[in-house]
């Protein structure tokens, strides 16, 4: 397989879900980010929020939560200085919640963060501005 960090920048562009394929959440990682963060620092990130044992299966092969927060990194780890999100949290339990909020509140400083939610709770614990729509 190609070094998914090899493909050039319109190829990895992404809507923010992960490939179906077979790579695994490092390989996606690395596919969405090219060469800006080491594999060692990919690897750290994500097992904050996934099981070790998780980081060489495909991610086709994940829980719709480990998805989700494979999704997460991707998008809180491109470098951009805004970053849009809906309903990230939803289908993640209380404890994986609070720890992947955590995480997007640490990578996230001075960025603007927009989130879509039916959670207000949520909305809370990044301790953003609420706008009812």
């Amino acid at each position: 397989m190609q070094d998914p960090g090899n493909a050039s920048p319109d190829l990895r562009s992404f809507s923010g879900k992960p490939s179906s394929g077979s790579y695994t959440a490092i390989e996606n990682l690395r596919f969405a980010l090219g060469k800006r963060y080491s594999s060692e620092a990919l690897t750290a990130y994500l097992l904050r929020l996934l099981p070790e044992d998780a980081l060489n299966k495909p991610v086709c092969e994940f829980s719709g939560g480990m998805k989700r927060r494979v999704t997460i990194l991707r998008a809180i780890l491109a470098p951009s200085e805004i970053i849009l999100m809906d309903e990230p949290f939803t289908g993640l339990d209380a404890d994986t919640r609070q720890l992947t909020i955590d995480m997007v509140k640490e990578l996230c400083a001075g960025k603007l963060l927009i989130i879509a939610t039916h959670s207000e709770d949520a909305a809370e614990l990044l301790g953003a501005k609420i706008i009812h729509l």
